[in-house]
């Protein structure tokens, strides 16, 4: 027994071309809004960003599952590139070693024109201005950093 489907009367009013449209236009609408929420959490495997300071810029870095890796910048706009095999695999060890587990979720020290970095990792975040405070993520935000000057330089 097959049921036929029923299209709803003001979608049968309407041409072929037009449901199509409709249809894209929806499909566009959650394409983006789960763009939003992926860069909202964080996407991929790490994320930081870097802001504030005397020089008032704003950086951030993504590192992807795959290696790949996105940094925006204001002064020079978005640079790819993608991490070798030992790259990638040292900063998996990194972000084990750092314990986000234990780590605070903000930590922030009294002071002027401090920058400020904000982490993203397996569900958690990190905000500080200061990572000399945490030693777990220190090494992390150091090889992050080693990335931006060597690909955004």
């Amino acid at each position: 027994m097959s049921r036929s489907l029923r299209v709803p009367p003001a979608l049968a009013r309407m041409s072929p071309r037009v449901r199509i449209g409709v249809g894209a236009a929806a499909l566009v609408v959650v394409l983006v809004a789960g763009w939003l929420v992926w860069r909202a959490v964080g996407g991929g495997l790490v994320t930081m960003e870097r802001s504030g300071g005397v020089a008032g810029g704003t950086v951030r870095v993504e590192v992807g599952d795959d290696g790949g890796l996105r940094i925006e910048t204001r002064k020079h706009g978005t640079v790819r590139a993608t991490l070798a095999a030992d790259e990638l695999a040292a900063l998996r060890a990194e972000l084990r070693s750092a314990d986000f587990d234990h780590l605070p979720a903000h930590r922030m020290q009294p002071g002027a024109d401090l920058q400020t970095y904000v982490v993203h990792y397996g569900g958690h975040k990190v905000t500080t201005n200061d990572v000399a405070d945490l030693p777990g993520l220190a090494p992390l935000v150091k090889r992050l950093e080693g990335w931006i000057h060597r690909y955004d330089a």
